[in-house]
């Protein structure tokens, strides 16, 4: 609630801030979710903060803005680990830099971003014997997220990538 009501104090004003803040502590999905054991309950608060650092940087001349892109930038990765499918903002946001010539901000994000999913990724390697980056399942969900017929959706033999998307290409 508080995270909510900051950021929209920060994007829009003091009275946004208080309406956004009061409608996160009445919007019942916020209030439930919290009660239970899921990633969503650590990942909205995550993202929340992501885009607080994020806009932080990109509010600042590079040379003070570092700090606080590199900050969302871990809080990105993290957020990555907890919530798979937050690796789409990771490249938006390093392009956004790019094309705002803002390639400092890109480095610090991009860079601690990295030093938090590499690890896991590299456990992953070694457990799988295969490049998976954060999470196995993220490909078929990306791809093909209203397949009519659940149980054709498998990787092929082979785990290749494309031969699966080839395969599937029918349902998506």
């Amino acid at each position: 609630m508080i995270l909510a009501g900051l950021v929209a104090a920060r994007l829009a004003g003091a009275r946004a801030g208080a309406i956004g803040a009061w409608l996160a502590a009445v919007y019942p999905p916020l209030v439930w979710v919290a009660s239970y054991a899921w990633s969503e309950a650590i990942a909205w608060p995550l993202g929340l903060l992501v885009v607080w650092w994020f806009d932080r940087a990109t509010a600042t001349r590079d040379a003070e803005g570092w700090k606080p892109a590199a900050i969302a930038g871990g809080l990105t990765g993290l957020a990555i680990l907890i919530r798979p499918s937050t690796i789409l903002f990771a490249p938006l946001a390093l392009a956004w830099l790019a094309w705002r010539r803002r390639l400092t901000l890109a480095l610090a994000f991009g860079l601690s971003a990295a030093a938090i999913v590499t690890p896991w990724t590299l456990r992953n390697v070694a457990e799988y014997g295969r490049f998976v980056l954060v999470a196995t399942e993220g490909g078929a969900a990306t791809i093909i997220p209203t397949a009519d017929q659940p149980h054709s959706l498998s990787w092929s033999q082979d785990g290749s990538w494309l031969a699966f998307v080839l395969r599937n290409a029918a349902f998506a």
